[in-house]
């Protein structure tokens, strides 16, 4: 028999115990790792794209909802008439305060003094009344 099938099989056990090593070795290890890391992150950026799409569909439907409102009215619309009223109101606050107290008191004692005159002439008018009645003349106020 011959020496060669043994240095063969030899050279063959050789190769196999190498390959074996050479997918067991660092380098090997790293390949893989940087195959995992790899398919990890292709997986990410699809969740990130679809999450961008999702994001994209709500900020749409956000801008359909901001621009109109259940009885059709512009929401931007009342939001600036609001801005208008508010600046107006600001405005009138700041006359306002230009009258000091006292301008207030003096509209209400005259206020109270247009009350009680109101409340003599009309005690006047019937006075006026029951003696054009007991003069037998027709008033002079209607």
């Amino acid at each position: 028999m011959c020496a060669w099938p043994w240095a063969l099989q030899a050279s063959n056990a050789a190769l196999r115990s190498q390959l074996k090593e050479s997918k067991t070795s660092p380098l090997a290890r790293q390949s893989q790792d940087i195959e995992q890391v790899s398919a990890q992150l292709r997986a990410a950026q699809a969740s990130l794209q679809a999450k961008d799409q999702q994001m994209a569909s709500l900020q749409a439907k956000l801008r359909e909802q901001d621009s109109e409102d259940a009885g059709g009215v512009d929401l931007r619309s009342l939001k600036r008439q609001l801005a208008e009223v508010e600046a107006e109101n600001e405005d009138l606050k700041t006359e306002l305060n230009a009258f000091d107290p006292a301008f207030f008191e003096e509209i209400e004692d005259l206020k109270h003094e247009h009350h009680e005159l109101s409340k003599q002439a009309a005690k006047y008018e019937r006075v006026i009344r029951d003696l054009s009645r007991q003069l037998g003349i027709p008033p002079p106020i209607s």
